[in-house]
This record gives C-alpha cells, sequence and structure tokens, in this order.
C-alpha cells in the first residue's frame, strides 16, 4: 500500500498526518494534503503542548466514522468527517441566524476541545491517572485545563464546547455522560476559572490541584 506520510514537528511532540493515496482501505480519504479542519488544529496542539510525550501520537483523518477517539494501542487520534458535517447541520439548524463564518468559529473551537480531549486520553494513559474517576470525566477536565492554561483564547475554546454540548441534536456517545451533563461540567469549570462563580471556584481549583503537578510539564507557561 502507498502512502504519504507528513512528519510535523511541534516543539519535540510528532504528529503524523498519514493520507493514503492509492489503494486506501474503504472510507479513507484519498486527499493530497490534511483537511482544512486538521490544519486549524495543529497550531493550537503546539502552543499547548511543548514537552515530547513517551511516543509519537499519531493524528488521521477519514470520511466516516464518528465522533474523534484515541486509539492506545497505536497510539492513534482520529478525526472523521461525518462528524465534522455533523455539527456543522447541528449549527445550521440551532444557530441559523449566525452568518456562517460565526457558526464555523464555534465549530472549529469544538474541534480543538475534541483534540485537546483526545490528547488528554494520551497523557492519562502515558502517566496512569488519575485514579479514583472515571476516564472520560477526567479527559473533559484535562481538556478544560490544558486549554485555559495553555491557548490564548482557551476561554472562548471551552464556551464553544459548552455551546455545541448544550445544542440538541448531537448524539450522545456510550462512555461518555450526556452532553448537557457534559456541558454543564464544563460550564462550572470555566465559571470556576474566570472567578465568576463561588460555587464552581472550588471545582476549578481541584482541576488545577489535580493536573498542575501531573501536566505542568506539558503547557506553555
Amino acid at each position: 500500500m502507498s502512502q504519504r506520510q507528513t512528519n510535523i514537528f511541534l516543539s519535540g511532540l510528532t504528529v503524523c498526518l498519514v493520507l493514503y493515496l492509492s489503494d486506501q482501505p474503504p472510507g479513507w480519504t484519498d486527499t493530497a494534503h490534511p483537511p482544512a479542519e486538521l490544519e486549524h488544529l495543529l497550531p493550537h496542539l503546539r502552543s499547548t503542548l511543548k514537552m515530547p510525550l513517551s511516543r509519537d501520537i499519531v493524528l488521521q483523518w477519514q470520511e466516516e466514522g464518528g465522533e474523534p477517539r484515541y486509539f492506545p494501542e497505536s497510539r492513534r487520534i482520529l478525526f472523521c468527517g461525518d462528524f465534522v458535517r455533523q455539527l456543522e447541520e447541528l449549527l445550521a439548524r440551532n444557530r441559523s441566524w449566525l452568518a456562517e463564518s460565526e457558526r464555523l468559529d464555534v465549530r472549529d473551537r469544538f474541534l480543538r476541545f475534541s483534540l485537546l480531549h483526545e490528547v488528554a486520553h494520551v497523557l492519562i494513559g502515558d502517566r496512569n491517572s488519575p485514579p479514583g474517576e472515571d476516564e472520560e470525566s477526567a479527559a473533559d477536565g484535562l481538556a478544560v485545563w490544558l486549554a485555559l492554561k495553555g491557548l490564548t483564547d482557551g476561554e472562548a475554546v471551552v464556551a464553544g464546547a459548552v455551546e455545541l454540548f448544550s445544542l440538541p441534536g448531537l448524539t450522545p456517545v456510550s462512555t461518555h455522560s450526556s452532553p448537557v451533563e457534559r456541558a454543564s461540567r464544563l460550564a462550572c469549570l470555566l465559571q470556576g476559572f474566570q472567578g465568576s462563580s463561588t460555587i464552581c471556584r472550588p471545582a476549578f481549583q481541584e482541576l488545577d490541584r489535580l493536573w498542575r503537578g501531573l501536566a505542568a510539564s506539558e503547557v506553555q507557561e
């Protein structure tokens, strides 16, 4: 099988975009360049992570396959075109008054949060932590922490995730809490970070305590 592989060195982290150009298995794109959605995400991955992980991550694009997900055996993060299209259709139905460029901005902020969520799975797996919490909830929390601590527009990224998770019609995933529950938790963590909610402030402080010693070396301070 022939393939084109592009290695992009991101401050010590190598992201390999594997794009099959011929004899590709069913469903794999024959695009010669990374899809725009992935190109938008890569600079934010670079700005958030600074030290090498235990091994490289493979970031792949597939036209069909649903939600982004992480395969620990191959250290592969998969993004799919049908998921991006689902987001666009969801926004068109529920945010029709927004200009298309504004809807795409919300979509891209959500995709960036989704990438941080999958990278969080990598970090959690590499460190066999944290104990006492299901991994999907832990990955959501670490994604929030990485966004707020590592991105200049991290608050907008988390807010984009809250907005998408709050919309009716987003397909729930069996391994996650419901989208509404995820939106509520992310909103509380964001408000706790901003100091706009005394009720939510302890939740963010606990998140910061949990990850500061564990993942601070991964964040550009």
